[in-house]
């Protein structure tokens, strides 16, 4: 071999070396750039399933509010208010503990007192869960319970559940929550 192809040979050999390591390099950053795109992808991935489950949280909580307007809609709930109405006026002052001493002796007497009672607390008490459970933010709790509605609870069904049975640990619960969100205090039995 002479000296021109033995540096010919030289070159072809060094430019093969080059040609591989410029692959092997390229593989190498080929496959960087392919994990980065796929790294792109998984994040825009992520943050269009957070996104997804914030629309399906907004959902479900819109369908919950618009079922506990419903119920407060219906005709039961504006003849209970008038009903605890009606009976804190006759009964003037200290309606509460009337109320509690004729479920003792005569229920016949505050039946319909009692049921008007009952329909509202559950509402409140199922508001309340809802939120303490997650299902509703304060923001929709405030929707399905106004102020003017936060007042009647506190005017009406709050000394009457306490009457019916010294308010539950979750009536208790329900109600310091609902009127604090207004900022009203709970009602509170008369000194004798």
């Amino acid at each position: 071999m002479e000296n021109n192809d033995l540096s010919l040979l030289s070159l072809a050999l060094q430019s093969c070396i080059c040609l591989a390591a410029f692959i092997a390099a390229g593989g190498t950053v080929w496959a960087a750039w392919i994990a980065r795109r796929s790294a792109g992808a998984a994040e825009r991935s992520a943050s269009g399933a957070e996104s997804a489950a914030k629309e399906t949280s907004k959902a479900a909580q819109a369908q919950l509010l618009a079922s506990l307007l419903d119920s407060y809609a219906r005709p039961e709930f504006s003849d209970a208010i008038r009903e605890l109405k009606d009976w804190k006026r006759v009964q003037e002052t200290r309606f509460a503990e009337k109320f509690r001493q004729l479920k003792i002796d005569d229920y016949d007497q505050v039946a319909k007192v009692d049921n008007a009672r009952r329909l509202l607390a559950h509402y409140f008490q199922k508001v309340w869960a809802l939120h303490s459970l997650g299902y509703i933010s304060e923001a929709v709790v405030k929707q399905a319970v106004s102020e003017n509605q936060a007042n009647l609870l506190q005017e009406y069904v709050d000394p009457l559940d306490w009457a019916n049975n010294q308010s539950s640990f979750e009536a208790n619960q329900a109600y310091t929550y609902l009127l604090g969100l207004y900022e009203l205090k709970r009602w509170s039995p008369p000194i004798a």
